[in-house]
């Protein structure tokens, strides 16, 4: 099942799929600038949520290339710590509720992040309906074990810390050309320090010393959690699927392309491997619990995080490069 970093980009998807649109996953969370990208959230303690924040840094400009009009409900930076406000419930239904119900009465559909039940809660999916329960709104998150084309429905229980509307959704369809650029330029964005500071969220190598750190403080200390066991696995495993994600990304694009396009292409999927090379224990779960419950594993944990924290270094670099040859900065 694909990883539920991938959420936004599913529910784009499947908001595509409404109008007959078949837009493949892979260019959305390329385009979004997140399938090179990891993120991490250290005043967060579980590693396996840090990836799921920050998906929508590049969300209007995405959905523009995809030919979607969307519009957020309010600015993105009004999201920051509105989950922990007391007052937030009453200022949703105050202010933003009638923006959904107007949305919802025209057929727009409602991206929302958190706000889902159970283990969705940090998920993005699609607001477009009203029930009797929780908060009187409903909708789908994608992926989902029992999810098929339109998702698992789901009431939420509580409002959504950030929200854009769908408004309108073409039938156009982006060249190669226009996606290997959308793609350089945003994973260009998301390593700015705008987007660093949106939710404490560290980008790019930014976010693998983060898990280098928390390993290396494991050394010496004795038996880890299985939660921070597992956190750091799935962490990993995000990351990993982010750059599969990329190379079938470039991959297929690359086959419409020649010249500088090409190269471009080439460079950027061989140091995604090398990212991944450099994960592979850590993406593993049952190695990875192995390695963390051993000093001398542990060891080679840290070894092979500063390899991928190198890497994601060159990538940022390259990144920089390519964006000047392509011109798009």
């Amino acid at each position: 099942m694909i990883d539920r970093s991938f959420s936004l980009a599913l529910a784009l998807q499947a908001i595509g799929r409404r109008v007959g649109r078949q837009i493949d996953v892979d260019d959305l969370q390329a385009v979004l600038g997140l399938s090179m990208i990891p993120c991490a959230v250290p005043a967060s303690t579980d590693p396996a949520s840090w990836t799921m924040y920050a998906r929508d840094a590049c969300l209007e400009e995405t959905g523009r290339v995809f030919g979607m009009a969307i519009r957020p409900v309010h600015p993105p930076e009004a999201a920051k710590g509105l989950g922990g406000a007391a007052e937030f419930a009453q200022h949703f239904e105050a202010s933003y509720r009638p923006l959904v119900a107007a949305a919802i009465e025209n057929e727009q559909p409602v991206l929302a992040w958190q706000g889902w039940p159970g283990e969705h809660r940090l998920m993005w999916g699609v607001v477009d309906g009203t029930c009797e329960q929780g908060i009187g709104l409903s909708g789908a998150t994608w992926p989902s074990p029992d999810a098929g084309d339109d998702g698992s429905k789901l009431s939420l229980d509580r409002p959504p810390v950030q929200l854009y509307v769908v408004e309108t959704v073409t039938s156009e369809e982006p060249s190669s050309e226009a996606l290997i650029r959308a793609a350089v330029t945003h994973a260009r964005r998301m390593l700015e320090a705008d987007v660093m500071s949106r939710f404490g969220v560290f980008t790019g190598p930014g976010a693998l010393t983060c898990a280098l750190e928390a390993v290396r403080s494991k050394r010496g200390a004795g038996p880890v959690s299985p939660t921070f066991a597992s956190g750091h696995q799935a962490f990993s495993a995000s990351i990993s699927a982010g750059w599969l994600s990329a190379i079938r990304f470039f991959t297929r694009q690359a086959q419409q392309l020649d010249g500088e396009h090409k190269i471009v292409t080439d460079s950027l999927m061989a140091l995604c491997q090398r990212l991944g090379t450099a994960l592979s224990l850590s993406a593993n779960p049952s190695a990875a619990r192995a390695a963390l419950a051993a000093e001398e594993g542990r060891k080679k944990l840290v070894a092979d995080l500063s390899e991928a924290v190198a890497a994601a270094t060159d990538l940022a670099a390259t990144l920089k490069v390519r964006a000047q040859e392509l011109g798009v900065e």
